[in-house]
């Protein structure tokens, strides 16, 4: 994505900039970049500025909303139309100028690039990547099973954060039914709000897999009764407990963890660790994982998103979670051997946190997992 950004950023500002420069005196081309740079880097600081005093409370979010908005959108706009209208709007002699020449060709190239990188990802993290859903694959294999044994998949959904049932709900749907999941996990955070239960409700009913589909809350649940948005739908809550199932692939045990508490996660297995079964654990948040102790194969969490926005060569700018930023999304192993894997999740933070994802593609995690013992 961002190597398209790029590319189509550099054609666009070449197109643009030889268009203008081949009319423009060097004076004219150096003026009006400096006047649009200037005014663009104003009207810029000032709409960041209006919008934050208008919070009664400035969170990192907010400071994250404001900025994006102000340089994908404000600043590239401003200083494109003002440096179109400068140019353009001066009244030309009788003769036509010559071409301004290489050097302010390639200074109008360098600032025409940067305002349209910025607002081609603009446009790009809200309204493509959002529903731009990505499927990981992650194969494992574990000594548990025997080798010759059929694999068994395993599909995550996490932090769905519905609002209401559109496009990416139903693109999501349709690719778990393409990948035909054996067995379906869900880790929380399925709508903001009590309005939007009715459409939770109709996503969760689609989903079916032939060991079942097992969930546990996350920390967005809005109160509108229990298990109100898995009423009628095939979904059923495991949360601190656990649950035994025989799959033709071997023994599967599942154990789901409150996000508001690790502690449940320390008991969680006390007694009911079979050596030859394949033991997931649930969790809304990462560190949960934390505390379950070892012989834990794999732990699946969500909550961070990814970050939602990742600047490169630094990371997440927000993982809403204690874990490092390495562990914030994908698979890593922890200190107790378990595997675990935080998941992007498909929907975006809720409340007033910015409606974005840049280099953080909303995803539908999936873990093929074989036998390899005798």
């Amino acid at each position: 994505m961002l190597l398209l950004i790029i590319l189509l950023a550099l054609t666009f500002a070449i197109l643009i900039s030889g268009r203008l420069c081949a009319a423009s005196t060097a004076s004219r081309i150096y003026g009006s970049l400096l006047a649009a740079l200037l005014l663009s880097v104003s009207v810029t600081l000032a709409f960041g500025f209006r919008q934050l005093v208008g919070f009664d409370h400035v969170t990192l979010w907010h400071l994250v909303g404001v900025t994006f908005g102000a340089l994908c959108h404000t600043f590239p706009l401003v200083f494109m139309i003002t440096y179109v209208a400068m140019i353009y709007g001066r009244k030309r002699g009788r003769a036509r100028a010559s071409h301004a020449g290489f050097v302010p060709f390639v200074f109008s190239t360098i600032l025409v690039f940067v305002a349209m990188a910025l607002l081609i990802a603009g446009f790009t993290s809200t309204k493509i990547e959002p529903n731009w859903i990505e499927v990981t694959h992650t194969n494992l294999t574990t000594p548990k099973w025997k080798k010759d044994a059929p694999p068994l998949r395993v599909v995550q959904l996490s932090d769905l954060h519905i609002k209401k049932f559109g496009y990416r709900e139903s693109n999501a749907l349709k690719l778990v039914r393409r990948l035909k999941p054996d067995l379906i996990l869900l880790t929380g955070d399925y709508t903001n709000y009590a309005s939007s239960c009715l459409d939770v409700r109709r996503f969760m009913k689609e989903l079916h897999a032939r060991y079942g589909v097992y969930a546990v809350h996350g920390n967005w649940n809005p109160s509108y009764g229990p298990n109100g948005v898995f009423l009628g739908s095939d979904v059923q809550i495991i949360e601190n407990e656990t649950r035994a199932l025989r799959t033709k692939s071997g023994k599967v045990v599942l154990g789901g963890v409150a996000w508001y508490s690790h502690e449940y996660g320390r008991t969680l297995f006390n007694g009911r660790m079979s050596p030859d079964a394949y033991t997931i654990v649930l969790s809304h948040m990462p560190e949960n994982a934390l505390y379950v102790g070892r012989g834990v194969d794999l732990a699946l969490a969500g909550h961070t998103h990814g970050g939602q926005v990742r600047i490169p060569g630094i990371g997440p700018v927000i993982t809403s979670t204690s874990m490092p930023r390495s562990q914030a999304a994908g698979l890593t192993k922890l200190p107790t051997g378990t595997l675990l894997y935080v998941n992007r999740g498909i929907g975006m933070e809720g409340g007033s946190s910015p409606q974005i994802r840049f280099l953080c593609r909303p995803e539908i995690s999936v873990f093929t997992i074989r036998g390899a013992g005798e």
